[in-house]
């Protein structure tokens, strides 16, 4: 069974073995270590995150103790100047820990070793295997060969309650940090609302300039149109038609984008309605005359016909052509007095 790293209290025992052949004693000892009240650290199942070499190279120089666990053919690539056992052995050795070697069965020492671990060998060890010699092997280590003391079961308890407690702090500390993150994407949230509601609101007043932009264009086409036929003498065609139909079409778009401006805004739409023609009535009965009545349905009077009103004077600027209302002083378009 594995144990959890501990960093509230530094390493006892540092366990170094090669994966091909070792691996499993390494965590037998490791585990039998840690019933016994040891501190022990076994590469990947105790380190988190960071430069692995650089933290495994730590930890080595914090621990008391170096245990080498050596299976057969454990030392062959130490050779290799890269090799990563060596570099383990290697930095104890520089740093002057309590190496004990843990040689299983079948392993034997190399003819020749590196300079930086060849003191290896004249290190006092144990001879372990699987059999039913192991926990004796283990008993030797714990009491004869290695300097670190395991922990009392005072300490064990002490470490556990504050272990327990800065745990606790943890998790409440992660759940501040988590509601400020909660609160952030809110805010960003409805900030992003309102931006995009910004954008859609600028992309269509655009539209609507660029409507208006087009719309003075064709009004100015309109106005050369006429002025020309004017002054040749022409009867109005279908051109006029053409281009006035391209100014409510331009006009209609205007509308419908500031409808949804509206609805983006959420201003309620209150139009202009069309208000409702003023009842007709007959001037001998009073009656209610039909729109496009004649005679009055009731009496049979002649139904009274409501004489159009005269459109305004228009007047042609003699600068610019434009059409000005004839009671007007100055030329609205360029400024010529009339």
């Amino acid at each position: 069974m594995s144990s959890n790293v501990n960093y509230s209290r530094a390493y006892d025992v540092f366990v170094s073995y090669r994966r091909d052949g070792g691996e499993t004693m390494a965590i037998l000892i490791r585990d039998r270590l840690a019933s016994k009240g040891f501190n022990v650290f076994l590469d990947v199942e105790s380190l988190n995150s960071g430069n692995f070499n650089t933290k495994l190279l730590q930890v080595i120089e914090s621990c008391n103790d170096f245990v080498a666990v050596l299976s057969p053919g454990a030392l062959d690539r130490c050779a290799n100047e890269d090799d990563w056992v060596r570099a383990e052995i290697a930095h104890a050795i520089k740093h002057n820990k309590n190496i004990v070697p843990i040689m299983l069965r079948g392993f034997e020492w190399p003819e020749h070793l590196p300079e930086d671990i060849a003191d290896l060998p004249m290190k006092n060890g144990v001879n372990a295997n699987n059999n039913e010699y192991f926990d004796a092997a283990i008993d030797r280590l714990t009491e004869k060969f290695l300097l670190s003391k395991p922990m009392k079961l005072f300490d064990k308890i002490s470490l556990f309650a504050k272990n327990a407690v800065d745990k606790t702090s943890e998790v409440i500390e992660s759940a501040k940090i988590n509601e400020k993150i909660s609160e952030s994407r809110r805010k960003f949230s409805e900030t992003k609302t309102q931006f995009g509601d910004m954008v859609d609101v600028s992309k269509l007043n655009t539209r609507i300039s660029d409507s208006k932009y087009r719309v003075n264009n064709i009004k100015q086409k309109l106005g050369d149109y006429y002025w020309g036929k004017y002054k040749e003498g022409v009867a109005l065609d279908a051109e006029a038609d053409k281009l006035c139909a391209a100014i409510k079409d331009e006009v209609e778009l205007i509308d419908e984008c500031n409808r949804e401006i509206q609805k983006i805004k959420k201003i309620p739409e209150t139009g202009n309605a069309a208000k409702p023609a003023e009842d007709i009535k007959c001037a001998e009965c009073s009656a209610i005359l039909p729109s496009d009545a004649k005679f009055c349905p009731e009496c049979g009077a002649v139904a009274a016909v409501k004489a159009p009103e005269p459109a305004p004077e228009v007047v042609l600027c003699s600068n610019c052509g434009a059409q000005i209302s004839s009671d007007r002083k100055f030329c609205q378009e360029c400024g010529t007095r009339l």
